[in-house]
């Protein structure tokens, strides 16, 4: 179904791919464009990163990210030729979770340290979603894990601000407590921050006003409840937050440039398309 093919325009986390190759001397590989974010975990040997006018050389215990719709070229060294894991996933909150790690196309690189906690959990994605599928709860779960395990490592090798803390744990709060009536005091309040030193922060963190990622991560569900053609507005209205449906409508249409009852249509079609 078309709406499975969309679904990680609005997932919070989606796994999309992940594998394994030794390489051989001298073979390069131009990474064409995905609309996914690639991870790839050196496990042995030596290789070259070519990404944004950048030449990064790597080695055992490295990790290297190719953001999406980004050009790379990568190729193991002629001697000791390296072998990877690799792990590609998307979502609606990737990109800002990776803000808060400090990664980017301009700092792709990070290390494991030796203690192989990154190999491990590159490793058991590779195995459950080679052996169950990528959409495998199982490799889903450590795909968080991954994440969250860059967010602490990179915490304390980059020393993450107080600032960057506060961001993380307020969208952590929304996307915990969106179905309710919550309003940007309840978010300070539960950081036990004022408001405007709130608003400030996460402006600065993640590019949008606290209010503006509740509405988004809102408006994200509310897609997706609509796109299964399953519930009336009213009730994915309730769902997401919100008891009046002529607000929910509003705001929905703002989002979308459309109303919910057109936006499920439109959802349906395609599903029809697509059967």
């Amino acid at each position: 179904m078309r709406f499975i093919e969309n679904a990680k325009n609005y997932l919070e986390l989606s796994l999309v791919d992940s594998g394994k190759e030794k390489c051989i001397p001298l073979k390069g590989v131009f990474f064409h464009p995905r609309d996914y974010y690639l991870f790839h975990y050196v496990i042995a040997g030596k290789g070259v990163l070519e990404l944004n006018n950048h030449k990064y050389e790597l080695s055992k215990g490295q990790i290297f990210m190719i953001p999406p719709l980004t050009e790379a070229r990568y190729y193991p060294a002629s001697s000791n030729p390296w072998t990877y894991l690799w792990v590609g996933f998307s979502g609606a909150n990737v990109e800002e979770y990776l803000k808060i790690c400090s990664l980017s196309i301009n700092q792709p690189i990070f290390n494991d340290d030796k203690n192989l906690t990154f190999k491990t959990i590159f490793e058991r994605i590779e195995s459950h979603g080679y052996e169950r599928g990528f959409s495998d709860l199982t490799s889903l779960g450590y795909t968080y894990i991954l994440i969250q395990e860059m967010i602490n490592h990179l915490g304390r090798e980059k020393k993450i601000s107080t600032i960057a803390q506060h961001t993380y744990m307020a969208m952590e709060f929304i996307k915990n407590n969106y179905k309710v009536q919550i309003s940007v005091s309840d978010i300070a309040s539960s950081l036990g921050v004022n408001v405007n030193y709130l608003a400030n922060i996460f402006k600065k963190v993640a590019g949008i006003s606290p209010k503006e990622y509740l509405t988004k991560t809102r408006m994200e569900k509310a897609g997706i409840l609509l796109r299964t053609n399953r519930y009336k507005i009213k009730e994915v209205a309730e769902e997401v937050g919100y008891p009046n449906q002529l607000h929910f409508s509003s705001q929905f249409r703002k989002y979308y440039h459309c109303s919910p009852s057109e936006f499920a249509l439109k959802g349906e079609k395609e599903n029809e398309r697509s059967e």
